[in-house]
Formats: C-alpha cells, sequence, structure tokens
C-alpha cells in the first residue's frame, strides 16, 4: 500500500483521512497508473519525430540537447527529471527558444519519466529534493503531494503557482487533487495543457 512507502510525519493535513482512503482515491489508484502508461507512451511515440528534431537541432547549435535535475518524487523517493537543455543557447537563437518554451517542448522528455512510473501525466509540480526537505514538515499540506507521482501538469500549475509562487496557496491545491481528483478532473487538466487559452 502506498502509505507504507511514506514517513508517518510528512502530511500535515487530512493525514487520516488521505490514509484511510487512499487506495480507494483516484490520484493513487491503479486505473490512473494505467492510464498515465497507456496515453504516456502513446503520446511519447506521437512525439518522438518532433523530440529528436529538436534534439539534434540542439545538439547541432549548443553542443548540449538534454538534462536532467533531481526531483522529489511518490514516497519522497528522488527520481531524475528530464527535459530538453536550453542553457547553451545564445541571444541569435532567442526565437527557436521562445517556441520551444511556448509550446511546452522542452517538457516532452517528461513523458519517460511518465512511462517509467516515476512521474504522472496528471498531479503535483514536481520539487526539488531540498524544497521537500525544507517545507514538508513546516507547511499544512505540503506532504500531502509525497502521495502521489508528481505530473507533467496539474491543478497548481494550471493557475499559475508553478516554481516557488506562493506554496502554501501551491501545497492546499495539490492536497485537494490528492483527495478530490477524479479522471474527470485528470482528463480537464490534460484538455487545458494541450490546448491552453491563449490571449
Amino acid at each position: 500500500m502506498i502509505t507504507s512507502l511514506i514517513p508517518q510525519q510528512i502530511v500535515a493535513f487530512g493525514e487520516r483521512t488521505l490514509k484511510a482512503t487512499s487506495g480507494k482515491l483516484w490520484a493513487t489508484g491503479k486505473a490512473k497508473r494505467s492510464m498515465d502508461l497507456i496515453v504516456g507512451a502513446a503520446l511519447l511515440a506521437a512525439t518522438a519525430p518532433v523530440q529528436l528534431l529538436a534534439i539534434a537541432a540542439l545538439k547541432t547549435l549548443s553542443g548540449r540537447c538534454l538534462k536532467s535535475e533531481k526531483k522529489t518524487g511518490q514516497g519522497c523517493r528522488p527520481f531524475e527529471q528530464y527535459e530538453l537543455d536550453l542553457d547553451g543557447l545564445g541571444p541569435q537563437m532567442l526565437g527557436l527558444k521562445l517556441f520551444l518554451m511556448r509550446w511546452g517542448i522542452t517538457a516532452w522528455p517528461q513523458l519517460v519519466n511518465v512511462v517509467r512510473g516515476e512521474m504522472s501525466l496528471v498531479g503535483p509540480e514536481a520539487v526539488p529534493c531540498n524544497e521537500g526537505e525544507r517545507y514538508r514538515y513546516e507547511i499544512p499540506n505540503y506532504g500531502a503531494r509525497n502521495f502521489v507521482r508528481p505530473g507533467m501538469t496539474g491543478a497548481a500549475q494550471q493557475v499559475g503557482l508553478g516554481g516557488r509562487r506562493d506554496i502554501r496557496k501551491r501545497a492546499a491545491h495539490d492536497a485537494r487533487y490528492v483527495s478530490k481528483a477524479t479522471l474527470k478532473d485528470d482528463l480537464r487538466l490534460l484538455k487545458s495543457a494541450v490546448f491552453p487559452k491563449r490571449a
């Protein structure tokens, strides 16, 4: 059971509820993992030509193409999160950099993380290991994220709470997702990520 992987003290809010129901929740269930595996593998295959083209272009232009960063995953287990490496692109390549970022192509290598079971298509944002260590005992709700796999997109990210923007509010959104998410919610969030509303 997933709760056996998680230190007892990491969830400050709703801990008893999450422990009692974690086996029945969509966010921690086998059905969600099956969807991640099937859809993630299909998306990885579909995007492979574009990813390979981007990798080749980056390698040619800057000598760098992929990078990884150690993040905190389900059960507080660390994993290496992949993304395209744009750091070597000079100012003259700003247009390419903005294009890759605008369409989220930089994050497509994370589909490998999804297929491997380290991430989910939808879930709390993956955070650096040092952030998890710093906040999980200090901020109410923060530890709820450790019950599930981090996601390529999620409820908090789509309301502008990605990164280090208002970590307390992000923690509250993550806890709400973990305890109340449904298949319908995941499909809605995926649709918003693939077809974002643009001003």
